[in-house]
């Protein structure tokens, strides 16, 4: 009877084991890098080449940037760590203080790869790109006053400010040779500006002047329009890693529209033509109300003192009549002391149990007692 129930002990342990190691390993295919169909070649490549070097933009919100405790975030950093997972390799994020350090690291093959970056001719002479990830448009920020919708066209008659050598820097001179633009050293730069009004109009992409929107809380701005450019994003690795490339390719087409439909939305809020004026018509109306309850308990204090004042000024008046009063009585009570205390009667008071309770001096002339006896 012991053994069988051993027996049926063991059993169930061995079943449990299986069963456990089955839910731990069994499904481990299906979230592995065996997804993605990645040549005998592919495979040795990335077995020689386990960690990766990375070098990101330091300053380039929302695609990537370093928050303020050192760690990689943003769009691109999404991406990293999804191909991490997906490829079962490692990348080593190498800090640069700016985008054109990184470049530069990426050419002198110091870095392998950077995280996000626009295609350029002058870029392709040494680097690579991936398939596009991720874009964005480029958009007309105005002041919320301004009502219309805007074309690339009305920017003849505009000030416009952009960003210095950027893709809309070049994509609006191209299309206006003769304007004279406002560069400006970066995105918030450019808000501002068109804030305080000091320009008409930037010209920046959605994702990074919708980030320093929202940072900066700078709400009296709306989206009037497209520029008509846009700026696709990819990864680009160092020239003589064709392998990498086309790996990653892989990688970036194993991640469903979905999923990067979410990172984008994490990092983005599309906001509407009219969005930035309603959240500015929100502000106005915060502020109309706080101005309404100020003057409400404005009339209150003012109320409230009046009331004060009002009845002090009773009370000053009841005091002052008091005073009088005590005074008076006062004023009489030395006189009748004066009549009493010269007449030459004898004056005295008694209570309700004949027992004195004023006797006048002249008591000592007539009976020879002190008033206290």
């Amino acid at each position: 009877m012991q053994c069988r129930l051993r027996a049926r002990s063991s059993l169930r342990f061995y079943l449990g084991s299986f069963l456990i190691f089955f839910v731990l390993f069994g499904f481990l295919p299906l979230a592995s890098p065996a997804q993605i169909e990645l040549t005998d070649q592919e495979r040795r490549w990335l077995a020689e080449h386990r960690t990766i070097r990375l070098a990101p933009n330091p300053d380039g919100p929302p695609l990537e940037f370093f928050d303020q405790t050192g760690n990689y975030q943003g769009i691109a950093a999404d991406f990293v760590a999804l191909i991490e997972q997906q490829l079962d390799i490692r990348f080593e994020v190498v800090k640069t203080k700016s985008w054109s350090e990184a470049l530069s690291k990426l050419k002198n093959k110091e870095v392998d790869v950077l995280g996000g970056a626009a295609r350029t001719p002058d870029r392709y002479k040494f680097m690579l790109f991936t398939d596009t990830y991720t874009e964005f448009p480029s958009v007309l920020i105005v002041s919320a006053s301004l009502d219309e919708a805007l074309s690339i066209d009305d920017l003849a008659k505009m000030r416009v400010s952009v960003v210095s050598k950027s893709a809309d820097h070049d994509h609006i001179s191209s299309l206006f040779p003769s304007m004279s633009l406002d560069p400006v050293d970066n995105v918030e730069a450019g808000l501002k500006k068109v804030s305080f009004g000091s320009s008409d109009v930037l010209v920046a992409n959605l994702a990074t002047a919708t980030y320093y929107i929202e940072k900066q809380g700078i709400l009296n701005l709306r989206n009037a329009g497209r520029s008509g450019a846009s700026h696709p994003i990819a990864f680009a690795c160092r020239k003589d890693w064709p392998e990498f490339v086309g790996i990653l390719n892989k990688a970036l087409g194993a991640i469903d529209a979905e999923t990067k439909r979410s990172i984008f939305q994490k990092w983005v809020h599309l906001y509407k033509d009219d969005q930035f004026a309603k959240y500015w018509g929100l502000l106005v109306l915060a502020i109309a109300a706080l101005a309404v309850i100020s003057f409400t308990v404005l009339l209150w204090n003012r109320s409230l003192k009046t009331l004060v004042d009002e009845r002090t000024r009773e009370l000053h008046r009841e005091l002052t009549e008091r005073r009088r009063i005590e005074d008076s009585l006062r004023e009489s009570e030395q006189r009748f002391r004066a009549l009493v205390e010269t007449t030459s009667d004898w004056v005295w008071e008694v209570d309700l149990n004949a027992v004195y309770t004023y006797v006048s001096p002249k008591v000592k002339d007539l009976l020879g007692y002190e008033p206290q006896e």
